[in-house]
């Protein structure tokens, strides 16, 4: 299962620019997988940047894998470290240092050229089906 609902600004979490909703995790024996992007109409250069998202997660989901990932060139993927949420719910800060080499990546990355950002939750087969409710803050590069 791929979610892919665009970024918004309607929902007011930790900062100005959160987007908050939820994903239904069921597995049937099956790994599962969300994501969430904001598409760019102008390709961003976040060169020599590390890019960092506030996420707030749902208690009970400290087992899902979450990312930021950033799509260039058309159609590359890289995906940044894994972070897990904390155990009992509540705010992390999940980055990537676009200056050390991705955890995945599928060809040539420009990250002065990036049109997509997003954050993907990855869930494992013998993870606990749920709902995990979660807000992403702005995704910022610095």
């Amino acid at each position: 299962m791929t979610l892919n609902p665009a970024l918004s600004t309607a929902t007011y979490c930790k900062g100005g620019q959160a987007f908050c909703g939820s994903a239904v995790m069921t597995h049937g024996g099956l790994p599962v997988q969300a994501a969430y992007k904001k598409n760019f109409s102008t390709p961003q250069n976040w060169a020599g940047k590390t890019v960092t998202a506030w996420t707030y997660f749902s208690a009970g989901f400290d087992l899902v894998s979450a990312q930021i990932y950033i799509k260039s060139n058309a159609g590359v993927y890289s995906n940044g470290p894994i972070t897990h949420p904390p155990p009992a719910g509540g705010w992390a800060v999940v980055s990537f240092d676009l200056t050390q080499p991705a955890v995945y990546i599928a060809g040539v990355t420009n990250t002065a050229s990036v049109d997509e950002v997003g954050l993907q939750l990855y869930s494992n087969a013998t993870d606990p089906d749920g709902s995990l409710t979660f807000c992403i803050d702005e995704f910022a590069a610095q």
